[in-house]
């Protein structure tokens, strides 16, 4: 099974590329940007992206990874401005759909042209939130409750393969499982000074 982006046909109109000078426009431009995004991103297990949007996408047949920039369309020879990606991304923010992979805020500047944020960052297609109650949802579902799990058997075990969270990467992981131990459903354990592993009760 190979994995292919799921473009919708305004991908190949060429105003979408450009930034629209009226401001209620542009919002609507934005926003069927962050859908593109974030579908495509659910669709094939895109977890991060770069500042200038390159996605990286893994054939789960051959493992083969493809890089492809979502904010140029090779095609209709378009692309995004620098400025306009930085609205993308400050939008996208806002609503919660972005994460440091540190944990911390994004360092999204609204004052330049320039994007002020790190190389790369995860893609949240749900909410982290979202995230921590299908995974809570998870441990009680196969009885995991009460019983020592590793975050790579969560991520990483052929058992999960069909679970929407199956390659998350584990620092991601671990920002979401800190949600179960805030609500006081979880105990986080530590090998080496890293955590490693989850008891959920």
């Amino acid at each position: 099974m190979t994995v292919h982006l799921e473009l919708p046909a305004i991908y190949q109109f060429p105003p979408l590329f450009t930034r629209q000078p009226n401001k209620s426009i542009r919002n609507k431009q934005i926003e069927t940007w962050i859908n593109i995004i974030l579908t495509n991103c659910e669709q094939c297990k895109i977890w991060t992206i770069t500042k200038q949007g390159d996605m990286k996408i893994i054939d789960p047949d051959t493992q083969q990874v493809t890089t492809f920039n979502i904010f140029h369309n090779t095609e209709i020879d378009r692309s995004c401005s620098p400025i306009f990606i930085n609205e993308i991304w400050q939008m996208m923010q806002k609503q919660g759909q972005l994460l440091n992979r540190d944990g911390k805020d994004l360092k999204i500047s609204t004052d330049s042209d320039e994007l002020q944020t790190d190389e790369e960052f995860y893609i949240l297609w749900k909410s982290l939130e979202l995230w921590a109650n299908e995974i809570l949802d998870w441990f009680e579902r196969t009885t995991q409750l009460n019983k020592v799990v590793t975050f790579y058997e969560i991520v990483s075990s052929e058992d999960n393969f069909n679970e929407s969270f199956y390659s998350m990467p584990e620092p991601l992981l671990y920002q979401i499982l800190k949600i179960l131990v805030k609500r006081g459903r979880a105990t986080m354990l530590k090998e080496n000074s890293k955590y490693v592993a989850i008891k959920v009760i």
